[in-house]
């Protein structure tokens, strides 16, 4: 897939690093004890993680240090000799402690690296498990591939590196956690595989206590025999971004990622322009993605799409039955669909399962099932088990979503004894709301190269006006942000100005100001629209123009036909026409459609 820019956040941290020592990184099954000051005295990944069994959590005793930049060759890297029993000593053995920067697709051919890669390499660094080199993750080859697990203590480097990341005192080790966040950037994790059912140090790669930022990486074909398959988030604080997650398996729980708290390490989890897709999970539970416990997990510009598993969210999963088991996960601008689950039932929800006491916010979503029979079985969204006088579950507050139908159920009860309960629609959705299917929202289209690093789905053009949905009007997206992290700790910062390629969200003034914002991760406005004032039917020069006259009154000058309002339902509105004015000052606020001859303009009242 092609890149089309290199990310501000990448040369943003070039330029913070930029005083921290650098190493060049080979291929090798051994440590080398070289300084790693050129690709003639390159170390291996053996050298950084004998460093780290030595050193531990005592930073001033470690020769790496907290920011330390490590360019990675292209290659196989196979960071571990022999596969070990899974577990903590496995875990162990490939474990980073301190927040280093690890840059993956590095050309040694070219000499230093005075500039950093775009992605995908020309050159890329896969950490492999295959170990008997079948190509494909089974037994006898390597468990996790990397783990992230900074458990110091929040004073910095000089002291005995007590672990708080348990204490009450979380918030500030958090805080500090984040601020030397373990960055991994462009290297690929394939054909890990984990067999034991019970461990939860499973996924190619492992963040447990610790901060990490993941970016430009690829994960596939990992395997594990229990929970997650490829990004397992076990207590840490965790950014995945511009990351690909597709064709894994496991047993249980996220066969793509997985976000839960370990001890009192509350798991924090962002996905960011993030393609999660093909992902199976043979039980219950999140074929794509799995939040099971912890702070909370935003996903933002993202598309997750033909996951699969049994029951409880084929794409997405929260799935606890433990009433007041509250977790936060906020939704926005995000494609969830073309995920299944395969067991039979009418309360599986295909996209989503969102468990006990839920804090769900949602906003500018295309959240639908790849079945537009809508029935129960396969509802896109799913709220399960039974819920406290004041659950949070705010879906269209802000606006915008695009849902499918068979949209609200509740069960009461667990497993066998589950009982589906039909729900009205929630209160905060409109009258007009429309359900939409799969084949109107997409049109056939699959996910693919569209620019970026990641795959997406390009919905129809148009979508809002085309399908009468609920579109989103005057629209600024930061607004949810900044509301909902003043209650739900967002620990990094999200771009919402683009959409999952990276091109820039069509977001431009229209005649009242008001502000436009196409739903879902790919953003067709910013192809299709120009203005706030829009001719719908034609790409055409039009004959007429629209004026504003102020006060939610206009002036159609040169109109050549009778003029007509409606909603963006479609349906004919009372609004007062006179001598080719409008006016629409006595409507309810909304997006209106105003026809003359063969011209339409969009207005926002």
């Amino acid at each position: 897939m092609k890149a089309r820019f290199l990310l501000l956040s990448v040369a943003t941290l070039a330029a913070s690093v930029a005083s921290a020592a650098e190493y060049y990184v080979v291929p090798g099954i051994k440590a080398t004890g070289n300084d790693g000051a050129s690709w003639d005295t390159a170390i291996t990944m053996y050298d950084i993680f004998e460093n780290e069994q030595t050193a531990k959590k005592k930073t001033y005793e470690s020769k790496y240090k907290h920011g330390d930049v490590f360019f990675l060759a292209g290659g196989t890297y196979y960071n571990q000799i022999t596969a070990a029993e899974a577990g903590s000593e496995a875990d162990d053995r490939v474990r980073i402690y301190r927040g280093y920067t690890f840059v993956g697709g590095c050309d040694r051919n070219a000499g230093p690296v005075t500039t950093w890669p775009t992605y995908p390499s020309a050159t890329p660094t896969i950490f492999s498990g295959d170990l008997n080199e079948n190509g494909i993750a089974d037994e006898g080859d390597l468990t996790t591939l990397l783990t992230i697990r900074q458990a110091f203590s929040k004073d910095g480097e000089e002291n005995d590196g007590d672990d708080i990341s348990t204490s009450s005192d979380y918030d500030a080790w958090a805080a500090y956690a984040t601020a030397h966040a373990c960055t991994v950037i462009g290297i690929d994790f394939t054909c890990a595989y984990y067999p034991e059912l019970s461990n939860d140090a499973s996924g190619a790669l492992h963040i447990t206590q610790g901060s990490a930022i993941i970016k430009n990486c690829n994960f596939y074909g990992n395997v594990s025999g229990g929970k997650c398959g490829a990004v397992h988030n076990r207590g840490g604080i965790v950014h995945l971004i511009d990351c690909n997650v597709y064709d894994n398996q496991a047993a249980t729980l996220g066969g793509g990622v997985r976000s839960t708290t370990r001890s009192s390490a509350y798991a924090q989890t962002v996905i960011e322009r993030c393609y999660i897709a093909n992902n199976t999970v043979t039980g219950k539970y999140a074929g794509g993605v799995a939040f099971s416990s912890g702070r909370n997990m935003w996903i933002v510009n993202s598309t997750i799409t033909g996951n699969s598993c049994q029951s409880d969210g084929g794409g997405v999963s929260c799935p606890s039955s433990k009433e007041g088991d509250i977790r936060h996960m906020a939704i926005l601008n995000t494609t969830i669909t073309g995920n299944k689950c395969t067991a039979e039932g009418d309360w599986v929800g295909s996209q989503m399962v969102i468990g006990c006491d839920p804090v769900l916010h949602m906003a500018n979503n295309i959240i639908v099932d790849a079945n537009d029979q809508g029935t129960a079985a396969t509802a896109p969204i799913v709220l399960k088990g039974t819920f406290n006088d004041t659950p949070v579950t705010d879906f269209l507050s802000y606006g915008g979503s695009l849902l499918g139908s068979a949209f609200w159920r509740t069960t009461e009860g667990d497993g066998d004894d589950a009982q589906s309960v039909n729900k009205d629609f929630p209160l905060d959705l409109k009258n007009d709301f429309k359900p939409v299917s799969f084949t109107t929202a997409f049109a056939g289209a699959v996910a693919q190269d569209n620019g970026g690093f990641t795959k997406t789905i390009i919905p129809v053009s148009d979508i809002s006006y085309t399908l009468g949905g609920y579109p989103l009007y005057g629209f600024e997206p930061n607004d949810c942000v900044t509301n909902w992290k003043a209650n739900y700790y967002l620990p990094y910062e999200v771009d919402l100005s683009v959409d999952q390629t990276g091109t820039a969200r069509y977001n431009k003034d229209d005649i009242n100001n008001a502000g436009d914002t196409a739903p879902g991760a790919y953003d067709t406005y910013a192809t299709h629209l120009t203005n706030g004032v829009k001719d719908i039917v034609a790409e055409k020069a039009a004959q007429a123009t629209l004026r504003s006259l102020g006060n939610a009154r206009y002036a159609i000058d040169g109109s050549n036909g009778s003029i007509t309002v409606v909603n963006i339902a479609g349906a004919r509105v009372n609004a007062s026409v006179a001598a080719n004015t409008v006016d629409l000052s006595g409507l309810a606020k909304g997006i209106y459609i105003i026809t003359t001859g063969n011209q339409s303009f969009k207005v926002i009242r």
